[in-house]
């Protein structure tokens, strides 16, 4: 009975590696990031960092293994740094193979601008498409072309089990 239950816990692990950027950008690729702390007095939505997507063209990405099947569940936290004045942002899960190239959409999710306050986290769930023969991964990548300045975008605890 142990048995199944550690099988169950660690199927429900978060797939994203440092998904509260508690460990600064390790194990992202970034442009236009930058990481703020809860000492230094802003928000976070758990722990003690946060990402910015705070520059032109700015976007963080990472992929997390998957394979021929997976229905992953997807969960992000964002904010405004300046209420109703973010960038358009756009968040692709695509699922690769093993050299990285794209088989197919998992899951795309569009913010409009002016979308997202400083007062509360607007919390994105959903699951993705099933993942196609030959899927090795899911890459998860966040855009935010024009947040620069007040439009600039808070990211925190991203997760895909």
């Amino acid at each position: 009975m142990a048995e199944k239950t550690r099988k169950k816990s660690s199927a429900l692990r978060n797939r994203v590696k440092n998904s509260g950027f508690e460990e600064r950008l390790r194990g992202w690729l970034s442009e236009g990031v930058r990481i703020i702390s809860a000492e230094a007095g802003h928000l976070v939505h758990s722990g003690t960092s946060a990402a910015v997507l705070d520059g032109s063209n700015a976007f963080i990405t990472q992929t997390v293994t998957a394979g021929k099947g997976a229905r992953l569940q997807f969960m992000a936290h964002l904010r405004g740094v300046a209420d109703l004045a973010n960038s358009p942002i756009v968040i692709r899960l695509r699922w690769v193979d093993a050299t990285g190239s794209y088989l197919g959409t998992g899951l795309e999710i569009y913010i409009p601008q002016r979308q997202l306050t400083t007062h509360a986290w607007t919390t994105l769930w959903n699951v993705t498409n099933a993942a196609p023969a030959g899927t090795a991964g899911l890459n998860v990548r966040l855009d935010a072309p024009y947040s620069a300045g007040e439009a600039a975008v808070v990211i925190d605890d991203l997760i895909i089990i």
